[in-house]
């Protein structure tokens, strides 16, 4: 290795340094000191050229002396780097929080909007609210009594496996209308008579989840045929489904789509933990560097303290955005349930237009008037014998409408009673039956008994100066499209009639040979001794003369004892007259005796 000559600070400028001290040194070459930092390289040079050694670095084109590695440039960039992260963590924290502040003041927005829309139209809900709770009474009662009749007789009278044995045939039937109960709908009270006594078999008949049934009482009673056994029954009928239903549009989705609280993400730079294998460096120009361990110990010290405030500052904006996660979900809960108040509430005016529509004419003397002759007009055109049509009530319902009802009988065949009910639902106005009562009308049940009431409504506001709805309600309210299906299943099972077995087939014919017939006897002729009375006897001493009046002639024959006697087919003579009888002798020498107002032809039948 070249040795490299020490800095001498005392030589003054100018002096010479003998190469002498240096044994292995040629003494040849001197050096000016002034020049020493210039000629340095070149001395270093000749110097092993001399040795003949090959130099390890060439002094001729020397580089900056070699610096002890600290580390700082990298400790610089890592610094940065973790710099740079951090404030894009904050930056990022600081974003998320903001943004959930402008979802929840964007959303306590349209919360107010639409608590301004549902005050807005509060009066509208009101007087709509009023009339659906009319309405939630309001019973399909042909429908109901279609099932009833497939519950009480499975199989039409006609029909071939008739289940006889377990056949009921009602006596009275009588549906009412829950108006302002707590419960929805009505009731059904049914009276019937069966062959069997089992009540749980009627019970399991009526009864599902929409028909729950009171418990039924049974007696025995003397009757005329097999139906011995008498039933009460109570039924809880449900509400129309198409009152409810019906103009009820569907709920659309309010709430937007929430974000979920994400998870934190923390993101830590690596940490150079190791350094270069260079030794420590004692001291550099300026300070003293600290050893390895020192910057281990002061690295942790700054990682304690840093990840103590960053948990700090991280455990406050966790709690931040939770709190903001939790009102921003009260706040989406709020505004569905506030929108879907705001829709239902701009619903209602479109719902109360609805049901203006279907009022009755808005003077209450027109709505009578009309609705009274709507009724007596269903009632004989569905082939009914009209029986009385007759204005009950009037009733102011509020600020929302007023209730006319009407009561009417009427009697006919079951299936034209089913048309009646037919023709009533079909109508679209808002009516309703409160009350409707069936009986058979008599003991065959071929008839039936109609007594009703009728609530039909007058809603404020309605534009409807006179007349009826002309077009059928749509949807319809009832199960079946027409009349005719709930004829044939209704009529055909006709629930007042007793089952009664078809005929016997009949024989076949047979072959009648015709005779000619006999003539005709002729009637006999008129008699007129069947018309002659002996009318009275008158005494002249010892004889008596009898008085015979022929009333078909008004001629009087004056008799003694041997005359002769010819009064229309009788010819004879009288025998004897005595004071109360005559006796008379006729030509074929039969005797017989007339007695006092006695006929002539009498007494001769009487004789013989």
């Amino acid at each position: 290795a070249p040795k490299v000559l020490p800095l001498h600070d005392d030589l003054i400028p100018g002096e010479d340094i003998a190469l002498s001290m240096w044994p292995e040194t040629s003494a040849a070459d001197l050096i000016d000191a002034t020049a020493y930092d210039k000629c340095l390289a070149a001395t270093g040079l000749a110097i092993l050229t001399a040795r003949g050694d090959k130099p390890t670095i060439n002094l001729a084109d020397p580089r900056r002396p070699p610096v002890a590695e600290t580390g700082r440039r990298r400790q610089v960039l890592l610094g940065a780097a973790a710099a740079s992260v951090i404030a894009a963590a904050a930056w990022l924290a600081y974003d998320r929080v903001a943004q959930l502040d402008r979802q929840i003041s964007e959303k306590q927005k349209e919360i107010a909007a639409a608590e301004a829309d549902v005050e807005a139209f509060e009066p509208y809900q009101s007087k709509v609210a009023e009339i659906e709770e009319w309405r939630q009474s309001d019973v399909n009662w042909l429908d109901e009594l279609d099932r009833l009749s497939q519950k009480l007789r499975p199989a039409p009278l006609d029909a071939k496996d008739f289940p006889v044995a377990s056949d009921i045939r009602a006596t009275q039937l009588i549906a009412t209308a829950m108006l302002g109960g707590n419960e929805p709908g009505g009731r059904i009270d049914l009276t019937a008579v069966a062959r069997s006594s089992s009540s749980s078999e009627l019970e399991a008949r009526l009864r599902d989840g929409n028909h729950p049934v009171e418990p039924i009482s049974t007696t025995e009673t003397p009757a005329k045929d097999e139906y011995r056994y008498k039933y009460t029954a109570l039924l809880r009928v449900p509400p129309d489904t198409g009152v409810v239903a019906d103009e009820e549009p569907a709920d659309e989705s309010a709430n937007e789509d929430v974000e979920g609280a994400g998870e934190v993400e923390s993101s830590a730079g690596d940490t150079d933990g190791q350094e270069t294998g260079a030794a420590p460096v004692e001291s550099v120009e300026g300070g003293v560097v600290m050893n390895q361990r020192e910057k281990f110990l002061l690295a942790g010290v700054l990682l304690i303290v840093a990840a103590w405030f960053g948990w700090g500052f991280f455990d406050s904006y966790q709690d931040g955005y939770a709190r903001r996660m939790r009102e921003l979900s009260e706040l989406d809960e709020t505004l569905f349930n506030t929108g879907v108040d705001a829709r239902r509430a701009r619903q209602s005016l479109r719902k109360l237009e609805k049901f203006q529509e279907q009022s009755l004419p808005a003077d209450p003397d027109v709505a009578r008037s009309v609705y009274t002759a709507w009724l007596i007009d269903t009632i004989q055109a569905s082939g009914l014998e009209l029986g009385s049509v007759k204005f009950a009530s009037v009733r102011q319902n509020e600020d929302a409408s007023t209730s006319l009802s009407f009561t009417s009988v009427a009697s006919g065949k079951p299936e034209a009673v089913v048309k009646l009910l037919d023709a009533y639902y079909r109508l679209d106005v808002l009516h309703q039956i409160t009350n409707l009562q069936l009986r058979p009308a008599d003991d065959e049940g071929d008839e039936w008994n109609v007594t009703f009431t009728s609530v039909a409504l007058i809603v404020n506001g309605a534009p409807r100066e006179t007349g009826l709805p002309e077009t059928p309600r749509d949807p319809a309210r009832l199960a079946k499209p027409s009349a005719g299906d709930y004829v044939q299943s209704v009529g055909g099972r006709n629930l007042f009639a007793s089952y009664t077995p078809p005929p016997p087939p009949k024989p076949a014919p047979v072959a009648v040979v015709k005779e000619t017939p006999k003539p005709k006897p002729s009637p006999p002729p008129f008699d007129d001794a069947e018309h002659a009375a002996l009318s009275g006897i008158v005494g002249y001493g010892d004889a008596y003369e009898a008085w015979i009046v022929v009333r078909t002639t008004g001629v009087t024959l004056r008799l003694h004892d041997g005359d002769a006697l010819e009064v229309g087919q009788f010819k004879g003579k009288v025998e004897s007259v005595s004071q109360r009888e005559m006796t008379v002798v006729a030509e074929d020498g039969a005797k017989f005796t007339v007695d006092l107002g006695e006929m002539i032809g009498e007494a001769q039948k009487a004789s013989r």
